[in-house]
């Protein structure tokens, strides 16, 4: 069984998630990278009555983020593992179709080319993918 869901955003869920984060300062920076990020993936493990398999199932839903990221880098894309309040909300939840008494948010992870805040030395050449959606679809 896995404990996860991973959920890819779409850029209606992505617009509203960013009006809902409203943002100052160095906030409107991080979330001006958000919004430039190729693709938005949110992770979430289910929750469980038995604290110590909730936790399990946390600890592996993380390990599962790593390994999604690390496949990202194979491919040649760059990820950003990005924390924020609004992602405990209950609006959060709302924009993302989330029951929270049956899961919680493990990460939302960003991804795409360097150009939108990493700074690696691979080039977009160095991937045969000519879109991340399709590692996704590996996936």
């Amino acid at each position: 069984r896995k404990p996860w869901r991973f959920i890819q955003l779409g850029p209606e869920a992505r617009a509203r998630v960013l009006a809902a984060a409203g943002g100052k300062g160095d906030e409107k920076d991080e979330l001006r990278e958000w919004d430039s990020a190729a693709g938005w993936l949110l992770v979430t493990s289910q929750r469980s009555a038995v604290a110590v398999d909730e936790e399990k199932d946390f600890a592996t839903s993380c390990f599962a983020v790593s390994n999604f990221m690390t496949a990202m880098s194979a491919a040649g894309l760059d990820t950003r593992w990005v924390s924020h309040d609004l992602l405990r909300s209950d609006e959060f939840a709302a924009i993302c179709g989330l029951d929270m008494d049956a899961e919680k948010v493990v990460a939302l992870v960003l991804f795409g080319y360097a150009s939108w805040g990493l700074d690696l030395t691979r080039s977009k050449s160095s991937s045969s993918l000519t879109n991340p959606d399709e590692l996704l679809e590996e996936l």
